[in-house]
Parts: C-alpha cells; sequence; structure tokens
C-alpha cells in the first residue's frame, strides 16, 4: 500500500485558520490574537513544504530547486498578477498618489511586499494582505537551499546533531 502524503485535517485546519484571518480583517476585536493563527499557518506550511522536499529526496536523491521554483510560481503567480494588476490599472484613473500604488505593486510582484511594511508605512496599503505571502516566498526560497546544502554536507549534518544533543542534553 502506498503512503499518501497528503492529510485532510490539514486542509481543514488551515481552511479554518484562513475563514479566521478574515473574520479578524472584518473587525480585529472579534479575534484579537490572531497572529497566533498566522504563526500556527505559517508552522503547517513549513511542515507540508519540508514534507514535500523530503518525498523529492527519496524520490531523486536530491532537491531540485528549478522544478521546485517552477512549480510554486506557477501555482500562484498567475493569480497574484489577476489581483495586482487590474487593481493597479483601475487606481491609475481612481486613485491620487499612483506612484505609492506602483511601487506597492512591484513589491507584491517580486514578493518583498514584507519590506514595505517596515518602512514608509502609509495608510491605506493596497496590497498589505501580501505582507503573508512575501515572508512565506522568503522561506520557500531559503529552505530549500538550505536543505540542499545540508544534503550535500551530510557529515556536517550528523556532526551537528551529535554535537547539539551533547550540549543540550537534560542532565
Amino acid at each position: 500500500m502506498k503512503k499518501s502524503s497528503h492529510f485532510p485535517a490539514i486542509d481543514g485546519l488551515r481552511g479554518i485558520f484562513a475563514l479566521a484571518v478574515l473574520i479578524a480583517h472584518v473587525n480585529l476585536n472579534w479575534l484579537p490574537h490572531v497572529h497566533i493563527v498566522m504563526d500556527i499557518f505559517f508552522t503547517i506550511s513549513a511542515f507540508l513544504i519540508t514534507l514535500a522536499l523530503i518525498k523529492n529526496i527519496n524520490k531523486n536523491g536530491k532537491i531540485s530547486l528549478l522544478i521546485f521554483t517552477k512549480r510554486r510560481l506557477l501555482r500562484l503567480y498567475p493569480a497574484l498578477v489577476f489581483c495586482v494588476a487590474p487593481y493597479t490599472i483601475a487606481a491609475y484613473f481612481l486613485v491620487e498618489n499612483f506612484q505609492f500604488i506602483i511601487n506597492d505593486a512591484f513589491l507584491t510582484l517580486i514578493y518583498a511586499s514584507n519590506f514595505s511594511k517596515l518602512s514608509n508605512y502609509i495608510y491605506p496599503h493596497f496590497f498589505g494582505h501580501t505582507w503573508s505571502l512575501a515572508i512565506e516566498e522568503h522561506f520557500y526560497i531559503i529552505w530549500p537551499s538550505l536543505l540542499t546544502l545540508l544534503l550535500i554536507k551530510k557529515a556536517v549534518w550528523k556532526n551537528t546533531i551529535k554535537i547539539l544533543l551533547v550540549l543540550y542534553w537534560p542532565r
């Protein structure tokens, strides 16, 4: 029997968490600690992506960063462009400070909108909801690359685990 890497319960949790975030965007007072939901959502996403990477390693003996990135972009980027492009076009005709929208749209399309929230934070920020997508993309770039490096240096990884166990083992 083939082992499944699909977890319907996790799909259900992710759906509930997405709904919680939508509710919080309507009225934050209804769910004042919704940031915890985002932390759990990120953790679940990290688990799922790690599982997919491990499955790829077991199947191919390596991680193909190019294929991984291509699959990720093909899955999410069309929807992102579909969201950003029409809004930006409409904003050209309706908003006075169009340069701000162009900047925000550009940062959104290169998955850097979370950095725009660190400085020059001006309300309303039109693509503000994309900060979490940017953070996930950063993780999806860094984690597979780090995992690839760890696979290349298996001996270093094994020794690091031994050292950490010795250092932090409860006495």
